[in-house]
């Protein structure tokens, strides 16, 4: 019925059709990557901005204890401000941390891709 050429072609032909299948996984799962790392930075500058319009009341309840005398108030709202750095810091460090990754990732998208000319076409 059937010759071992042509099964040890159609073997040949299943695994490239896995193989290719594979590779455009992949090149999903790398696009996926890239839209989850833009989610996670939005994210993070979203927490930044939340912590800024902290700080801003911060000075702002430090300036009204100045205006009003209230010592208990003063000392709460720098302790509130310092608090508000701490948490900041971290952040901070994670959102440069988050676009070096995304920069290197971006860089490696240049430098990897395929050559224009197809290697499969005969030159000439």
């Amino acid at each position: 019925c059937c010759n071992s050429k042509s099964v040890g072609w159609l073997f040949v032909q299943l695994i490239l059709n896995v193989i290719c299948s594979q590779l455009k996984n992949q090149k999903i799962i790398n696009e996926m990557k890239g839209t989850m790392e833009n989610h996670e930075i939005k994210g993070l500058k979203n927490q930044l901005f939340g912590w800024i319009l902290f700080v801003v009341c911060a000075i702002f309840f430090i300036a009204a204890s100045l205006k009003n005398g209230d010592t208990l108030t003063f000392i709460g709202s720098i302790i509130f401000l310092i608090a508000c750095m701490v948490f900041l810091m971290p952040l901070f460090k994670t959102i440069k941390k988050v676009e070096n990754e995304t920069k290197k990732n971006d860089d490696k998208k240049l430098y990897n891709k395929p050559n224009s000319v197809d290697a499969r076409k005969p030159r000439g």
